[in-house]
């Protein structure tokens, strides 16, 4: 047996480029235009595709800015309806502010007055009664004396006996008042028994004496 012979190929196709160089060149020319001309259409593309989306984008914008508008020209609307509602209210609660500040030292005087009258003793007689009270827009005077508290009001009280006025009882009988802060010293006693005494007594009067009816009301309300 022989052995097989391989297959030997020595060298390639044989080829031959004919072409001048100016025709090599037109060619390469054209590839380059091609070539730019894809380029030139991507980005038209890319700038088309990016002034459609800043369209969109911008038309979307104003389409969410005219709604808001549309909401708050409508809540505005509607809160004009109760404007005048409101007002009334404000009106209404600035009336029940003042009032309850104006009357918050408020005490009826007329029931006080009694009062001080029932702790009268026998033979003594009510001459004259001069009330100084503090106004809404003051506080307590604070005690001169340390058996006071802090007062709203004083009551200067004058009384005449014609006879040795009972002044200890009298005192003992004032402290049941209401709202009794104390006595204003001095309790003056003068006269004798021939002309009469006269007696003059100070009551302090402290914020228990307030009737805050006003000021109930409005807690109740709430």
């Amino acid at each position: 047996m022989s052995a097989a012979q391989p297959d030997l190929t020595l060298g390639g196709v044989p080829r031959a480029d004919l072409l001048p160089q100016e025709v090599r060149n037109e060619q390469r020319g054209k590839a380059l235009v091609r070539k730019l001309l894809v380029g030139l259409v991507i980005l038209a593309v890319l700038v088309a595709g990016g002034f459609a989306f800043a369209t969109v984008r911008s038309i979307t914008a104003g389409v969410l800015l005219a709604a808001e508008r549309a909401r708050t020209d409508a809540l505005l609307a509607e809160q004009l309806t109760y404007a005048e509602a409101r007002s009334v209210n404000n009106a209404i609660t600035l009336a029940v502010t003042a009032r309850e500040v104006g009357m918050a030292t408020e005490i009826d005087w007329e029931a006080y007055l009694a009062e001080i009258d029932a702790t009268i003793p026998t033979g003594i007689s009510l001459t004259s009664i001069r009330v100084d009270s503090i106004s809404p827009a003051e506080t307590s005077v604070a005690p001169e004396a340390p058996l006071q508290g802090e007062s709203v009001a004083t009551i200067s009280i004058e009384a005449t006996s014609q006879t040795v006025p009972e002044v200890e009882i009298w005192l003992d009988q004032l402290e049941s008042l209401t709202g009794f802060a104390g006595i204003a010293p001095p309790v003056k006693v003068d006269g004798n028994e021939q002309a009469g005494f006269v007696v003059a007594i100070q009551v302090q009067v402290n914020k228990e004496a307030f009737l805050n009816r006003f000021a109930e009301e409005t807690e109740g309300d709430e």
